[in-house]
């Protein structure tokens, strides 16, 4: 959203970023995270499924009609003068595990459209992964808990599922990343890529132990972290304003001066540069979206960079 542009413009966008034809031109993308740290999800053998193709021959089986001549092994039909077609070891698949944080903080202020942007990009991924055959698992995370919203997706035509349940949420509540991670370890035993879309307005330790968690239960993990303009620089007119907590529901009148804004930005700034610097030594992709970009530019172009897809 620049500085011209109406909220319900940015609405606008965030909301096409969940239609048919916006999902249809992300089908070249891939989820790129199952590279980024520890086992790597996908690419673990399973020893009593086959496919067609791969890189680890299992065995041979008989030729049946409709086979794809390709996979015929020639030089076993030289010597044993019968059709045998080559198979090989399947791989496994890498569920996508969506955590949302649907806390209060992620709906203030509502000119940054946080949640929008969050649930659109939610969408977003849950397509892309689903193309590639790998199951969809979307939760949100509130007050401590983690909420499954919708039950594992394994087609694309049920993206629009994600969408539905994601637009009955309303961002309530208090933000607590570690509890919330923790319910959900408890609720699935299903290792794959986690991916942890947040404002991360927590204090340090608790979002590092949450994505720590993930990484020791088996996960591949990035993180997305949601700001807005607003959040960025809250100018206000008038230098005295009530200041109000969205979670805690706690108010506090204050004389707003330039100082406070400098210092606002200073703790917010050291705060963002704190995320990015521990996701980077720890090995995770991480990625901050702004919301006034465009929906497409953040998905083709941001999320890409970051090694969240490629």
């Amino acid at each position: 959203m620049q500085r011209g542009a109406s909220t319900a413009e940015a609405a606008e966008r965030w909301r096409l970023a969940n239609t048919p034809t916006f999902l249809s031109r992300l089908d070249r993308l891939r989820i790129d995270v199952r590279g980024k740290t520890g086992r790597h999800p996908g690419n673990n053998l399973v020893s009593w499924a086959t496919q067609a193709s791969g890189l680890d021959f299992a065995k041979h089986r008989p030729y049946v009609q409709g086979d794809d001549l390709r996979h015929i092994d020639w030089n076993a039909m030289a010597r044993l003068e019968t059709k045998l077609v080559k198979t090989f070891r399947a791989e496994r698949e890498a569920p996508l595990h969506i955590l949302l944080d649907c806390s209060a903080s992620m709906g203030a202020p509502p000119e940054d459209m946080k949640f929008n942007a969050a649930t659109a990009l939610a969408s977003s991924l849950a397509y892309i992964s689903l193309r590639h055959r790998d199951p969809v698992r979307v939760a949100i995370m509130r007050d401590s808990m983690a909420f499954q919203v919708c039950p594992l997706l394994r087609h694309p035509n049920r993206v629009p599922l994600v969408h539905d349940s994601l637009s009955l949420q309303i961002p309530v509540g208090t933000t607590d990343l570690l509890r919330s991670v923790d319910s959900y370890l408890h609720l699935t035993r299903l290792p794959g890529v986690a991916i942890v879309i947040s404002d991360f307005l927590v204090p340090a330790a608790n979002y590092e132990t949450a994505l720590r968690r993930l990484v020791a239960g088996g996960y591949a993990v990035a993180a997305i972290r949601v700001a807005g303009i607003q959040e960025r620089d809250p100018t206000h007119p008038t230098r005295r304003v009530r200041l109000f907590d969205v979670e805690t529901r706690r108010q506090r009148v204050v004389n707003l001066t330039d100082a406070h804004r400098t210092e606002y930005t200073r703790a917010r700034e050291k705060h963002d540069r704190a995320l990015l610097s521990w996701c980077a030594a720890n090995g995770l992709a991480f990625c901050t979206v702004d919301t006034s970009q465009d929906p497409r530019a953040i998905i083709t172009t941001a999320l890409p960079r970051a090694g969240i897809l490629r």
